[in-house]
C-alpha cells in the first residue's frame, strides 16, 4: 500500500522499548493487522490521527505488546491503525504538533476522492468492520466524551458503553469516525488532557471496554448510568484582526479570555458568569461573523453571559483557539 505500513504484529525486537522510541521507528501511518480466531470480522482502533493525541497510542501500544506476547487474544481480527506519525516526530518534543503545514490533517481528510481515504476504504471494505473506536485528546482540560455521527440505535449503544457524556456531530468535517460509519457504529473518544497519566489510564480502559462491547473478548462491559447527549455545536471566535490573549486578569484596552475557560466544558454556564475581559464585545459565530450581543454583554470592562449555556471544547491553547474556536456552544439532545 501507498499511504500506509502494514504490520501482522508489533515485532519482536520493539518489545522491550517504550511508545517513544516506537513512534520513531514508524515513517508513515502504520497499521497492525492482528489476527483473531475468526477473520471474517475486524474491529478497528485508531489513534495519533493529530500527533498531538497521544493518549491512545500508548494504550495500542500496550495491547499490541500483549498480542505479540500472547497474552491478548482476540475472536476477530484487531485492526490498529496509528495516523500521522510524522507530525508527532515534527516538534523538538514529541507529541507537541497536530499536523504539518502543507500535508494533510488526517483528522479531517477523510472523503471519497482523497488518496488515503480511498486507499483506506479499498483495504477495509471486504474485511467487515464490527465497529470503529477513535483515541483523541483535548489540549485543555474536559472529562472525557464520546463523538458520533450516525444518529442509529447501533452507534447508541456502543457509545453508551464508551462514555458518559457524549457529542452527537452530524456534520463530520471529513472525520475518520464518519467515514467508517458507513460500515459500523463508529465512535470517537477524547480522553481528556493530553500528556496527562489519567487520559492514558481513560484510553486503555476505554479500549477494554469496546473490545468487550464488541465481543472481540469474553464478558460483559457495564453501561455507564448517567448519561448527557449534546449536539447542534456553534463555534465562537474572536472578530477577525482583534488580537486577544488567555489570562487571570484585564488588561486595559486589550481582549484577555480567562485562562481557565476550558474548565467549563460540559458545564451549566450562568447569566452573569465572566467570559474574559475588553473594553466592548468582539466575540462572534464562526459563520458569517455575526454578532453574538444575545449571548455576551461587556460591563465594567468584563464579558458576562446573558443566559444559560453549556460550552464544549473550549480551549486556553491560543494557537488552537486562533485556527478552530475559542469555544463551542451546545445544545441538550432530547
Amino acid at each position: 500500500m501507498e499511504h500506509f505500513d502494514i504490520y501482522r504484529q508489533l515485532p519482536d525486537e520493539w518489545l522491550g522499548i517504550d511508545e517513544r522510541s516506537i513512534i520513531q521507528k514508524l515513517k508513515k501511518p502504520t497499521i497492525f493487522h492482528c489476527s483473531g480466531h475468526d477473520p471474517s470480522r475486524c474491529v478497528v482502533v485508531s489513534c495519533l490521527l493529530r500527533g498531538n493525541e497521544p493518549s491512545g497510542f500508548v494504550a495500542i501500544i500496550e495491547e499490541l505488546k500483549r498480542n505479540a506476547r500472547g497474552v491478548a487474544r482476540y475472536r476477530h481480527d484487531v485492526i490498529f491503525l496509528v495516523g500521522n506519525v510524522e507530525a508527532a516526530k515534527a516538534a523538538p518534543s514529541l507529541f507537541e504538533q497536530p499536523f504539518i503545514e502543507g500535508q494533510l490533517d488526517l483528522k479531517r481528510c477523510w472523503k471519497d476522492g482523497v488518496d488515503i481515504a480511498d486507499e483506506w476504504n479499498s483495504f477495509i471494505k471486504d474485511k467487515y468492520p464490527i465497529a470503529t473506536i477513535d483515541f483523541r485528546n483535548t489540549s485543555g482540560t474536559c472529562h472525557p466524551f464520546a463523538v458520533w455521527t450516525k444518529d442509529d440505535e447501533p452507534t447508541k449503544r456502543l457509545a453508551n458503553v464508551l462514555a458518559g457524556t457524549h457529542l452527537f456531530m452530524p456534520d463530520s468535517l471529513g472525520s475518520f469516525t464518519s467515514f467508517n460509519a458507513r460500515y459500523a457504529p463508529a465512535i470517537a473518544v477524547n480522553c481528556g488532557k493530553r500528556g496527562v497519566g489519567q487520559s492514558e489510564e481513560h484510553a486503555r480502559m476505554t479500549m477494554q471496554r469496546f473490545f468487550l462491547s464488541t465481543q472481540i473478548v469474553r464478558g460483559n462491559p457495564e453501561r455507564y448510568f448517567f448519561r448527557k447527549v449534546y449536539t447542534n455545536l456553534r463555534p465562537i471566535v474572536v472578530q477577525d484582526g482583534v488580537p486577544f490573549f488567555f489570562g487571570v486578569s484585564p488588561v486595559p484596552g486589550t481582549l484577555i479570555i480567562r485562562k481557565d475557560i476550558d474548565r467549563l466544558n460540559f458545564m451549566d454556564a450562568l447569566p452573569g458568569d465572566v467570559i474574559g475581559w475588553a473594553p466592548k464585545n468582539y466575540l462572534v459565530h464562526k459563520k458569517g461573523q455575526l454578532p453574538t450581543d444575545d449571548l455576551f454583554d461587556v460591563v465594567d470592562g468584563q464579558i458576562k453571559l446573558k443566559q444559560k449555556v453549556v460550552l464544549a471544547i473550549a480551549n486556553p491553547d491560543e494557537k488552537v483557539a486562533k485556527a478552530d474556536a475559542l469555544f463551542y456552544l451546545v445544545d441538550e439532545m432530547i
